[in-house]
């Protein structure tokens, strides 16, 4: 059912993997928005943000991982039965927006050909035009941020 219009035929499914912090998640409002328009999104946090994440987008399928802070022998058990909804929902697009392993991971999950942003073809890491965009439009917006992460006085 689309959240926006409960008599709309439901159209396509959308996974956004979004593993990062607050402000990330909080950022990819934009793109959630876009593609509730279009069909049924689900969103992946980390479990820490499930709570948050619902509160800030209602109507989306929100999915938590034990993706930080979770370590020891019941991991695997752990990240198996969070991914468990995930793997058996046929997506039309995998939308990851995170470079890290763990997302590398997840994204090899799904065909190749759906996979947008950061994925992995024949083992080879791969990115998208678009984040590579997004970095060089973020690092040009401040010109002192060379070699680190936060720019001053933002």
């Amino acid at each position: 059912m689309n959240p926006r219009d409960p008599g709309a035929p439901v159209g396509p499914e959308f996974l956004v993997i979004q593993l990062a912090r607050f402000g990330d998640l909080i950022q990819t409002k934009r793109l959630v928005a876009s593609l509730s328009a279009q069909g049924r999104v689900h969103l992946l946090v980390d479990r820490s943000l499930t709570d948050l994440a619902r509160l800030v987008y209602p109507g989306v399928t929100v999915h938590g991982l034990a993706a930080h802070g979770t370590h020891g022998p019941d991991i695997l058990p752990r990240v198996h039965d969070d991914l468990e909804a995930v793997a058996g929902t046929l997506f039309h697009r995998v939308y990851n927006l995170n470079f890290s392993g763990m997302n590398f991971a997840l994204a090899a999950m799904f065909p190749a050909h759906s996979v947008r942003g950061y994925r992995q073809e024949a083992g080879q890491r791969l990115m998208d035009a678009w984040p590579a965009h997004v970095m060089r439009w973020t690092r040009s917006r401040c010109p002192a941020m060379a070699g680190r992460s936060r720019c001053s006085g933002y």
